[in-house]
């Protein structure tokens, strides 16, 4: 494990973390291929930074595990906080998910 590549990926998550946190706005993270990794750098889901940012995390069946003609998807919501629920896009984020399942089948 190269531990200075792990620490500088940790450190630009953080950081984005910290950005998004500052202008008040969530991550949405799209992490279809976050199994493909360079090297020995560990992949860093946004969801351990959570308890700094909401983070909204996009998977796929397709992408990661090549299931082919299987457009199956998912949203995980991130937020030990409760931000989403008090702001009220908690329901924005369930809306979003049907949808997008709704226009995949």
């Amino acid at each position: 494990l190269n531990s200075k590549r792990a620490i500088a990926a940790y450190l630009n998550c953080d950081l984005i973390a910290e950005t998004a946190t500052k202008l008040g706005i969530l991550v949405i993270a799209d992490e279809v291929y976050g199994h493909i990794v360079f090297g020995s750098t560990p992949f860093l889901p946004m969801g351990l930074f959570a308890s700094i940012v909401p983070v909204l995390t996009l998977g796929s069946i397709y992408k990661r595990w090549i299931v082919l003609r299987w457009r199956i998807g998912w949203i995980v919501t991130n937020d030990p906080n409760g931000i989403l629920n008090s702001s009220g896009l908690r329901f924005l984020s369930l809306y979003v998910s049907q949808f997008i399942l709704f226009v995949s089948s």
